[in-house]
């Protein structure tokens, strides 16, 4: 019995020796990372991402519909490609490499991703040589899909807004894409930019989506989504999917396209002034016409109750129509900000990179105006920077009050665990001590849009001392500021 017990206990001794010899006889290969699937792509003048999957790099359709040349860059190498197959719709294409780079594929994810949990994106700095791991949150609730048009309460609600926000879509001939009825991922984070357009979505190491950054714009504030993998890439392959009828580029540069100095087809040129960075400048009256009717109505009551103490000339929404603003963003926080293109600019950073002070001023030594943008890891950091941004703006010796009769506007859902959201419309007025108590003269006044999203700050400032002295060419650039301070803010997602 114990001669039978030992004999056992050598042969399975053996076998498993035999099967660790087996198995050192082959390398084991090092664990698949997914941003070794992920390319950076220059396509003409704009530049976006993509990942290889079932040997195809699988992009965002708006980046290289109509392109002349498009580069795919991986891990230093460098091939040219061409689009083999589109899914309209659905704003996606697959590309054919011309050369061979031996880049490793994803799987799709087929499960439905996790609602409020970080998941991956991947970013590659200017001039870098490897991509950033990035963190982004779908918006949580149901599956989380919902059509293009239901992305914003405001949209699907308002015809007009929806119109606007269409034609601001890609066009195929007689046809809009992203399709309104397609079915997308809302972002709950509002970090992704347009020149992240094509970067993959992952989960478990799986493709969920892919970053469609930017494609629209309300105001000067981007619109955010994630186009769906499951189902859409399939669809690519079997070639079930609405064809492309004319294969024009998207004309929707300011919209739709991410600018990069180190892409080889063309330069920038522009150079980045440490955390807000140039995004585009345009008319007032074609920034005005995108925006909802409640941020209107918000800079048609600034400049109608500026103006009615003036007795002659009074200004109208007509005398800023051609007037020109700049845009800004912050890439860390996603926040976007705006100015008059007639400012000069002074851009402070905190040694830490966690605040950016923005002073402005123009042509007249009274006007000025303050943006401070802080980016935090906590919900208590964007307090914080809120109370010190209020107190540094009415500390400045000036005997701010508010107007008998009115307080301050707030939204406030600070306390939702899921999308903190914080939102002050502060308004302050000096009045003339001689015109007091028959009249009140305005002599100063202060606008100030405060706004907390997540864990980030921002808070924009026009303040004015003087104004009965100004005259109509400082007016509209007063005017102007305010309305700037009203455009800034956070992506719609």
């Amino acid at each position: 019995m114990a001669n039978n017990y030992n004999e056992s206990k050598w042969a399975v001794w053996a076998i498993i020796c035999i099967g660790l010899m087996t198995l050192s006889s082959f390398p084991l290969e090092a664990q698949q990372r997914p941003e070794d699937s992920v390319v950076l792509i220059h396509a003409d003048q704009t530049s976006g991402y993509g990942v290889m999957w079932n040997g195809y790099i699988a992009t965002v359709l708006h980046l290289v519909a109509g392109r002349q040349q498009i580069l795919v860059n991986w891990q230093g190498q460098q091939s040219a490609a061409k689009v083999v197959q589109a899914h309209r719709d659905a704003d996606l294409a697959l590309l054919q490499l011309a050369s061979p780079l031996n880049i490793p594929s994803l799987q799709v994810f087929q499960g439905d991703p996790p609602r409020g949990r970080p998941l991956d994106y991947y970013l590659m700095p200017e001039g870098g040589s490897r991509f950033d791991n990035e963190k982004i949150k779908l918006a949580p609730g149901g599956s989380g899909m919902v059509p293009l048009k239901n992305i914003d309460r405001r949209i699907a609600a308002n015809p007009q807004t929806l119109q606007k926000f269409t034609q601001s879509l890609c066009a195929d001939g007689s046809f809009k894409y992203p399709a309104l009825n397609q079915y997308i991922y809302k972002f709950q984070d509002a970090n992704v930019r347009k020149s992240h357009s094509g970067s993959p979505i992952i989960y478990n190491g799986q493709i969920v989506g892919l970053v469609d950054g930017g494609a629209a714009k309300i105001g000067i504030r981007d619109v955010v989504w994630s186009a769906i993998a499951r189902g859409n890439f399939e669809a690519m392959m079997q070639g079930n999917v609405a064809k492309m009828q004319t294969w024009a580029p998207c004309v929707s540069e300011q919209l739709y396209s991410g600018f990069r100095t180190d892409n080889p087809l063309t330069y920038a040129g522009q150079e980045d002034t440490l955390a807000i960075y140039p995004e585009f400048r345009a008319a007032f009256g074609d920034i005005y016409e995108t925006m909802f009717e409640e941020d209107q109505r918000d800079i048609d009551t600034l400049l109608i109750h500026g103006e009615e103490d003036v007795e002659d000339g009074r200004l109208t929404l007509n005398d800023l129509w051609q007037e020109t603003i700049d845009v800004y963003i912050d890439y860390e926080s996603g926040a976007t900000i705006a100015v008059p293109t007639n400012s000069n600019m002074l851009l402070e950073v905190s040694e830490d990179g966690k605040f950016a002070m923005v002073e402005t001023s123009g042509p007249y030594e009274e006007i000025r105006g303050a943006i401070l943008i802080a980016g935090g890891d906590e919900i208590e950091e964007a307090i914080d920077a809120r109370h010190w941004f209020e107190e540094f703006i009415l500390s400045d010796g000036q005997e701010w009050v508010v107007e008998p009769g009115l307080e301050d506007d707030v939204i406030d859902f600070l306390d939702d665990p899921e999308d903190p959201f914080y939102e002050k419309l502060l308004d302050r007025f000096v009045y003339d001590p001689e015109s007091l108590p028959q009249d009140t003269v305005v002599t100063g006044e202060l606008y100030a849009v405060i706004t907390i999203e997540g864990s980030d700050f921002l808070g924009v400032a026009v303040m004015v001392n003087n104004r009965e002295l100004l005259t109509r060419e400082q007016r509209i650039y007063y005017y102007l500021l305010e309305a700037c301070a009203v455009l800034s803010g956070y992506p719609y997602d």
